[in-house]
């Protein structure tokens, strides 16, 4: 997926994409803040991740709140810990950039779940999050399923009956290096979890092959949701201005490449 995004084959010549695996430092939070043509920014390392302090989640959100003109694509494996990490107070961050109702219109989410265990897992929370845990109808913008490498079949039945009680449905299917145990490409995964995203109406997006190669049933599959820079007005902002400040930010720890 990253070396899709690398070659920037989801925006239109206006856009320069540029991916970034590094954890949060302030030379990644600055940038953002001071380019002014739109790009698309790979969140490195896990920003629901337990081990990461409130502070970086804090001083990623404050980048994406200053930076309306750029998109940034977050990963994660912990979709259940969403609700904790974006909105509820803690004694270490008493304050929240997020308040109950506020979704940020330019930071996307897809999780990853690679076979049906961690399907059943993680789509519950997944939906969760595009409903940005409230039923008062704010969703967040787009929340995506990352299925690479994919492992094993998958099965999205979860997400249309969660949608059918009126929550929002997920907004992005990505999928690659579909192969079983053995080694062997297993295109017949791939095929079955491109019908099911089109059935719902939902984006889907083919990587590669893990020997390389991008065609699936006969042709390339390029499908994204589409973004439109817009300011995300937000109730809770001053306290967590990393941009606007001259002080070092804190560098989070090391949490590994998000791919």
């Amino acid at each position: 997926m990253f070396d899709r995004l690398s070659e920037g084959i989801f925006w239109d010549d206006t856009w320069e994409v540029i991916v970034r695996r590094d954890t949060v430092d302030r030379a990644v939070l600055w940038r953002p803040f001071g380019e002014k043509t739109g790009k698309a920014w790979l969140v490195g390392g896990d920003p629901f991740h337990p081990s990461l302090p409130v502070e970086s989640l804090d001083a990623i959100l404050s980048v994406v709140a200053s930076s309306p003109q750029h998109l940034f694509i977050a990963v994660t494996d912990y979709p259940e810990l969403s609700l904790q990490r974006l909105y509820a107070p803690s004694p270490d961050s008493p304050c929240r950039l997020l308040e109950e109702d506020d979704a940020l219109n330019n930071l996307w989410f897809l999780v990853r779940m690679r076979d049906l265990e961690e399907a059943d897992l993680r789509i519950p929370a997944t939906i969760a999050l595009k409903n940005c845990w409230v039923a008062d109808g704010v969703r967040w913008p787009v929340v995506g399923i990352l299925a690479e490498p994919l492992r094993g079949e998958l099965d999205l039945r979860q997400v249309n009956s969660l949608c059918m009680a009126g929550f929002g449905c997920v907004d992005w299917v990505i999928c690659g290096g579909a192969e079983g145990r053995d080694g062997l490409p297993r295109p017949e995964w791939a095929l079955d979890l491109r019908d099911q995203a089109e059935d719902r109406g939902i984006p889907f997006l083919f990587t590669a092959w893990r020997g390389g190669g991008r065609v699936l049933d006969g042709r390339t599959w390029d499908e994204a949701p589409p973004f439109r820079g817009e300011r995300t007005p937000l109730h809770i902002f001053d306290h967590c201005r990393a941009n606007c400040r001259l002080e070092p930010c804190r560098s989070a720890p090391h949490l590994g490449d998000a791919a």
